[in-house]
């Protein structure tokens, strides 16, 4: 006779034998080393070197913002720049929007 139970007894039963994957615990940290490797360290690298070249930033340097704007410092506070952009006009940006120094070549071309 037909046994509706006995057979999803057996299949449990099968199911419950495999037991889990023996190699998963494994693969947890081998995520999170390639993770480590490929994503967050470089990031931080990035961030390090960026801070680093916002920490540098004197009087004289020309550099671009983050907008656009090309000027040469004329002061440098806590976390505010002076750009002088022009002839008697100059900018207080955050230093933080400083992005990178205006080349040497750009610069003679450009006056601020």
């Amino acid at each position: 006779m037909f046994s509706p139970g006995a057979e999803v007894l057996s299949v449990v039963g099968l199911i419950g034998q495999a037991g889990p994957m023996p190699g998963g615990w494994l693969m947890l940290p081998a995520i999170v080393a390639v993770f480590y490797l490929l994503l967050w360290r470089p990031q931080q690298k990035q961030a390090l070197e960026a801070q680093r070249f916002r920490d540098s930033l004197k009087d004289g340097d020309r550099v671009i913002t983050a907008g656009g704007i090309h000027g040469r410092i004329t002061r440098v506070e806590d976390r505010v720049v002076e750009l002088e952009v022009g002839a008697k006009l100059k900018l207080r940006v955050e230093r933080s929007q400083i992005v990178k120094k205006q080349d040497e070549s750009a610069s003679s071309d450009a006056s601020p």
